[in-house]
């Protein structure tokens, strides 16, 4: 961008373009057919973490989504990337597996601890 300002006979100001802006711009979106939800839920996740360094994600009824086979996969994906998740519930529906730990707020804010080991 300084080189095109450079030539031209008057000044000009312009702003560095983040990597966000870049990507916008240019209509930049995975290609990949996806087999599965899973499949795209992992890909959309790394994509995040490498260009956005984020590490951590909060997931919002996704149970209703993934089967515990599924959910065991992503914890796995999650543990090895070093990502962090917090799965939002509206209830609980089925047992918790080995990977989580879960905190039950009743309606009256009480909170009820499940499958915590003090280690």
């Amino acid at each position: 961008m300084q080189s095109l300002c450079q030539t031209v006979d008057f000044s000009l100001d312009y702003t560095e373009l983040a990597l966000e802006d870049l990507l916008k711009a240019s209509a930049v979106k995975p290609t990949k057919v996806y087999q599965s939800f899973l499949e795209k839920l992992i890909c959309y996740i790394n994509i995040f973490a490498e260009l956005k360094n984020i590490n951590f994600f909060i997931f919002i009824g996704i149970k209703d989504v993934l089967s515990d086979e599924d959910l065991s996969l992503l914890y796995k994906h999650c543990a090895l990337q070093k990502i962090g998740l917090i799965l939002i519930e509206s209830c609980k529906k089925r047992s918790l597996l080995p990977e989580e730990r879960a905190i039950i707020i009743t309606d009256d804010l009480c909170e009820i601890v499940e499958n915590f080991n003090e280690s």
